[in-house]
């Protein structure tokens, strides 16, 4: 049993169908295919944001005892000098863990007004 090839005529056909179901559907989309956020844009409350809205701030938190230089670093007012105190001044606590935030004031560099601006990032597990 052999099967016969299909010739080139049906396949230039079909393509020509296609062709013509697709062309009209595209071109009615097509402002939608160049923007699809503009269907988000104005609708209810749980949709995505549009682009020109102010995205929320990202926010994280440090806990202190078990955070790196690096991590230290990623706070503002903290430079590679100030993060290796930190770090040096854990150590030399008792079991090598802050209490609170509070004794982040022993680091030489980190005053009161230092510490408040950090606080809000700051956790003592």
């Amino acid at each position: 049993m052999s099967i016969s090839p299909i010739p080139d005529h049906h396949y230039q056909r079909f393509l020509w169908v296609i062709l013509a179901i697709t062309s009209p559907l595209i071109f009615c989309q097509w402002h939608k295919l160049q923007s699809p956020h503009s269907r988000w844009e104005n609708t209810s409350n749980n949709a995505r944001p549009s682009h020109s809205a102010q995205p929320e701030p990202w926010t994280f938190h440090i806990d202190i005892n078990i955070a790196t230089a690096i991590d230290f670093e990623l706070l503002e007012n903290i430079g590679p000098a100030l993060a290796s105190r930190i770090i040096e001044t854990r150590k030399t606590l008792p079991n090598q863990r802050f209490n609170t935030p509070d004794e982040l004031l022993q680091v030489k560099g980190i005053g009161d007004k230092t510490l408040e601006k950090l606080r809000p990032y700051l956790i003592c597990n």
